[in-house]
């Protein structure tokens, strides 16, 4: 089952839990180890850091397919890493910095154990602001002092960041790349297969309702979400 892409598919995740509720999107576990299967058996998982590659030469890889968490939030690690360590498929988790050791999300000792089994990880800032709604000063803090507490953990550079509900700008993209990162990603789908600008990469949420073989497959495409509105950056 090959569908042409809408838009190379990263896809995005919240919290994994025995039983999926509102707010934060959350999948619970018995669909994220069927939707893992199916991407492991019809899909090519492939890491952030090669999709980036990727998208540099412009040239994406067959059947690829990106999976990255937001937040940081200790299911993450409980419930999520060992389907993703048993099904072999890697992944990226996008770290509120501010967050590590408080309840309820990753601590230190938990992301070096995720690390260490091949595990990605990346900022979601410092503190979970709406980079578009603070000062640029503060803005640009964030952008750094959230790398360097994440590079302090996992004692390697970190070139990846997620935007705190996908708010950005043309300043904040400067100071993304001024604070030393390669990449960064929105919460919004997206149109263009290619060019696909990198500070801009645009992702798929995934809820509890994909279940089957054909609705991942429509998901995984973007046509699934053809004539969902695509909110503004900011």
């Amino acid at each position: 089952m090959k569908l042409p892409l809408w838009y190379p598919p990263i896809l995005t995740y919240h919290c994994v839990l025995p039983i999926a509720r509102g707010n934060t999107p959350t999948v619970s576990v018995d669909t994220f180890e069927k939707q893992m299967r199916m991407l492991r058996n019809y899909w090519n998982p492939v890491s952030f850091e090669q999709a980036i590659d990727a998208l540099a030469r412009e040239k994406w890889p067959d059947r690829g397919v990106v999976i990255t968490f937001d937040d940081g939030t200790e299911d993450n690690f409980t419930h999520a890493f060992p389907v993703l360590a048993r099904e072999k498929i890697p992944a990226i988790i996008f770290v509120i910095t501010g967050a590590i050791g408080t309840p309820g999300f990753l601590t230190a000792a938990q992301i070096r154990t995720m690390r260490d089994a091949g595990i990605d990880f990346g900022s979601h800032s410092d503190q979970h602001d709406y980079l578009p709604s603070v000062k640029s000063e503060q803005a640009a803090q964030s952008l750094n002092n959230s790398r360097k507490a994440l590079e302090q953990i996992l004692e390697k550079p970190v070139r990846f960041i997620s935007y705190p509900a996908g708010g950005h700008t043309a300043e904040i993209v400067k100071s993304t790349r001024d604070a030393g990162y390669a990449a960064a990603c929105t919460t919004n789908r997206g149109f263009k297969k290619f060019p696909v600008d990198p500070f801009a990469l645009r992702r798929i949420t995934v809820h509890e309702q994909i279940k089957s073989r054909l609705a991942l497959a429509l998901l995984c495409s973007g046509y699934g979400s053809i004539n969902r509105r695509l909110r503004p950056p900011h």
